[in-house]
């Protein structure tokens, strides 16, 4: 299935044209991070540090129409967020077939996380 809606996408690069309606969503759910790695300019960037409310995360999910993908990512780590997990839930329960994706840098995974949240 991926195969086809990346073909699909191709073919709208390509033609330049623009599907109806947004299809992947990129959320950046804080900009906390637990590493102060060299090669990432968050650090230089000077940003305050932030987690993206429920109700911002509501109010965005409220007016996606049918998105396939969401990826929760950006300059922070995703499992800082107090309601990291909240936040999958919501997003599943609105679009139960999307795939969800997350970019870590993996400390924060461990068995009994795992064990919790399934």
């Amino acid at each position: 299935m991926d195969f086809i809606k990346n073909v699909k996408k191709f073919i709208r690069c390509v033609r330049k044209s623009c599907s109806p309606f947004p299809e992947e969503i990129q959320l950046e759910v804080t900009n906390r991070c637990n590493f102060k790695c060299k090669m990432c300019p968050r650090e230089k960037m000077n940003l305050p540090e932030k987690d993206m409310s429920i109700d911002t995360l509501d109010k965005i999910i409220k007016n996606l129409i049918r998105p396939y993908r969401f990826i929760l990512t950006g300059w922070g780590e995703p499992l800082l967020h107090p309601h990291f997990f909240e936040i999958v839930i919501k997003i599943r329960e609105k679009f139960p077939s999307a795939k969800i994706d997350f970019t870590t840098n993996g400390i924060l995974l461990d068995e009994k996380k795992d064990r919790e949240n399934n």
